[in-house]
């Protein structure tokens, strides 16, 4: 593992102008991922690079590392972000530690105390040949993971996960071309939801967003 950059402070902004400042200063790229956590935005995007805006002072601060980052998620008050070049990156509040990982990750969460992450399939332009991902991984507090399988072809839904979204002791999965899957952790039980047993309009999904 490594430590690197800390951030640079672009500007401050204590009143209702910030809202403005953040917004001009996210154009013209587009959003990657997103996370809110303890009054502050976190934003990746398209460009590579990452920001946060604490919405109490207006401050905007930007990041040298982790660039490209694919995904977010929260661990306590801590952020972990997932990089296309097959990291996970910590930041405690001063500085990221990154750990190397193999493959892809296209989608991140925390539940049970663990962070959960999917490794997905992807043509590797740049070594020529299609990478099998190895599904749903589960990373314990001590870096020991765990991986889910439901298939052992590349077709398995697990290894084409698009986001996860944890609720309770739910870890729900959307995918690409399988609908919908719910895990519970604690009886390790799985559930599928597609066009046919259910009424989801595609079994593509692209986002998951709990009802309140």
């Amino acid at each position: 593992r490594s430590t690197l950059f800390p951030y640079t402070t672009l500007f401050r902004s204590p009143d209702m102008n910030g809202i403005t400042q953040f917004a001009d200063a996210m154009q013209p790229t587009t959003t990657r991922a997103s996370l809110w956590l303890d009054n502050t935005l976190w934003i990746a995007r398209s460009d590579g690079s990452l920001r946060c805006w604490n919405a109490s002072t207006g401050e905007i601060k930007t990041f040298e590392e982790p660039a490209n980052v694919e995904s977010l998620a929260a661990v306590g008050q801590n952020i972990v972000a997932a990089t296309s070049d097959g990291t996970l990156q910590y930041f405690d509040g001063n500085t990221w530690t990154k750990y190397q990982i193999s493959g892809r990750v296209s989608a991140i969460t925390t539940l049970a105390n663990a962070v959960w992450y999917a490794d997905v399939n992807y043509y590797d332009t740049q070594a020529g040949h299609y990478h099998i991902g190895r599904g749903l991984v589960r990373r314990d507090q001590t870096g020991s993971e765990h991986i889910f399988a439901l298939d052992v072809t590349e077709n398995d839904p697990l290894r084409n996960v698009t986001t996860l979204v944890a609720e309770g002791d739910n870890l729900w999965i959307g995918t690409r071309f399988s609908g919908l899957l719910q895990y519970d952790t604690v009886h390790q039980v799985w559930k599928r939801y597609n066009t046919l047993n259910s009424e989801i309009p595609d079994n593509n999904i692209h986002d998951i967003s709990l009802a309140a």
